[in-house]
């Protein structure tokens, strides 16, 4: 009710991703859902949800962390800290496990009348290497209240999990060396910023 009569910002965001119309999904196929003869066919591999939209090329109604505001915020400044030194402690305090890549630092600012709560969301793109991975994946997010007008710096921890893939070989998650896109915005499909690092 507060948020309904704009007490307190609505601050939630989407988990999923709503299609325009059901013809329109990564599983659209009998063969996928229900399945047929009691069995279902996971021919998306590793492109569900958010992903599938993406590399389909599917314009979703509602995309993968859409949320409302009475406010707006704008994205500014974006750096990378590149992998390769040691984690600070900063980075080490968000990565207990010391197995941050990079952390990805940027400016959000409420450029609004009315106090209000982003969630920015860093993705990160297509990683190096034969393996077939998602055109976009979620790496982190940091919630952020801010007074009309005020601006702050933030920054998210990219972990290795999250520019890992599963080596069959070996049975165990390796991050491919490369270059790895980064994008940084306010869902899957609202993004302000965009840059790049190394995994050595």
């Amino acid at each position: 009710a507060r948020v309904l009569f704009g007490d307190v910002d609505a601050s939630g965001r989407l988990p999923l991703t709503f299609p325009t119309r059901l013809a329109e999904t990564p599983v659209s196929t009998p063969a996928q859902y229900p399945g047929i003869d009691g069995v279902a066919t996971y021919s998306e591999g590793v492109m569900v949800g958010y992903r599938g939209y993406d590399e389909l090329g599917l314009a979703p109604r509602y995309p993968f962390g859409h949320g409302l505001s009475y406010t707006d915020f704008a994205y500014a400044d974006l750096a990378i800290d590149a992998p390769g030194a040691p984690p600070d402690a900063e980075t080490a305090a968000a990565d207990a496990a010391g197995n941050a890549v990079a952390v990805v630092s940027f400016e959000v600012a409420n450029t609004g009348k009315r106090a209000g709560v982003e969630v920015a969301q860093v993705y990160v793109g297509r990683l190096p290497g034969p393996t077939r991975t998602p055109p976009r994946q979620l790496a982190g997010w940091a919630r952020v209240a801010l007074e009309p007008g005020e601006r702050r710096r933030v920054s998210v921890t990219v972990g290795r999990r999250s520019v890992s893939v599963w080596d069959i070989a070996v049975h165990a998650w390796h991050a491919p060396a490369g270059t790895v896109p980064v994008e940084v915005g306010r869902s899957s499909r609202d993004l302000r910023l965009s840059g790049r690092f190394t995994i050595r």
